[in-house]
Parts: structure tokens; C-alpha cells; sequence
């Protein structure tokens, strides 16, 4: 199954470094820096879904698609936080689509803690938790939410309706069943 874009968000330049956050600090270290110029090009963060895994990527503007995701659970709203927390990222090092990923979770499991620092840190503390909390208090619109639920599933993915409790969607159970007669 090729990678498939569920939602798109807003496009930006952006930096992309091969090593991970932690790896070019290191290698930056008291000598001075050891790495190659990144490369700066146009790219729109994404949801998409591709083999039962749902996921953060960016998309280039030749339309290549770089993205990371789980197999399980299948969390398209995590996935759709994690977007917008990429809208705001300028730097992406070869971790950075994972730790939005996490980012974009409501609650950070402690073994993820370190994934998510180092998009905080890469971005700044500050600037980070503003639009960390700016994306978990967002929901996208009940047509937005149907759409991309409506496409997971019509890649033959059963998405994780539990990351939908305990949200302000008022129509929770109605959104439920609407998407389960579906199939």
C-alpha cells in the first residue's frame, strides 16, 4: 500500500538534517560544528495513513512524502496535534516526525519523554509548549474529524475511537456510530 494523505496542513520552509537532535549536539559539541549545511526546501506537514499505520510526515514540493507512524493503536487525532505542531518546527532532524508525534499526545508516556524534549529543545522550550498546548486544545471540525476518519477507514484501517473520549466533541457517540455503519 503506497502512503496516502488523509489531512494537510499549512506549508513552510524548513530545515532537514540527516542525524537525530541529540546526535547533531553532540556532534556539534566544544570543537565546533562536524555536520553538513541542511537542506532548506518547502514542505507541508501531513496526516497519512499507509499498511495499517497511521502517522505525522511532510510532504516536498515534488511530492515526496516522509512520514512516521504506528502500527497500533491507530491514533488519527494524535496524528492530526502532531501535524499541527510541525506547522511550527523549522529545523527536522531524522526524530523530529517522531517526537511531534508523541508531542501530539494528550498524555506522554515517560518513555517518550526524551522524543518530546528534543523537539522541544530544537525548537525552544517556550515556542514549544505554546503550540503543543495550542494543538491539544484544538480539535479539528466535525466534517474535518468524519473526513479523516471516513478516509482511514476506506484504506481498510480500523482507527482508535477511544482517543476521541474525554474530548469536546459533543457528538461522540453519534460520530461513533455513523463511522461503525459505515462498514
Amino acid at each position: 500500500m503506497e502512503a496516502f494523505v488523509v489531512c494537510k496542513g499549512t506549508p513552510s520552509v524548513k530545515a532537514f538534517y540527516k542525524t537525530s537532535f541529540r546526535e547533531t549536539r553532540r556532534l556539534l559539541g566544544p570543537i565546533g560544528p562536524k555536520i553538513e549545511t541542511p537542506q532548506k526546501f518547502m514542505a507541508t506537514p501531513c496526516v497519512v495513513v499507509e499498511s495499517n499505520q497511521v502517522g505525522v510526515g511532510l510532504i516536498s514540493e515534488e511530492g515526496k512524502i516522509q512520514y512516521w507512524g504506528l502500527l497500533s493503536p491507530i491514533r488519527i487525532l494524535q496524528s492530526w496535534r502532531a501535524m499541527k505542531i510541525l506547522e511550527h518546527v523549522d529545523d527536522v532532524f531524522g526524530d523530529t516526525l517522531c517526537g511531534c508525534w508523541y508531542a501530539g499526545s494528550r498524555y506522554v508516556h515517560h518513555l517518550d519523554d526524551e522524543r518530546v524534549r528534543d523537539v522541544a529543545s530544537s525548537m525552544g522550550e517556550i515556542r514549544f509548549l505554546r503550540f503543543r498546548n495550542e494543538a491539544l486544545a484544538d480539535l479539528p471540525s466535525l466534517t474535518e474529524l468524519q473526513k479523516m476518519f471516513g478516509e482511514v477507514m476506506a484504506q481498510g484501517v480500523q482507527p482508535y475511537f477511544g482517543e476521541l473520549d474525554g474530548e469536546k466533541i459533543s457528538s461522540n457517540m453519534l460520530i461513533k456510530s455513523a463511522f461503525f455503519a459505515q462498514k
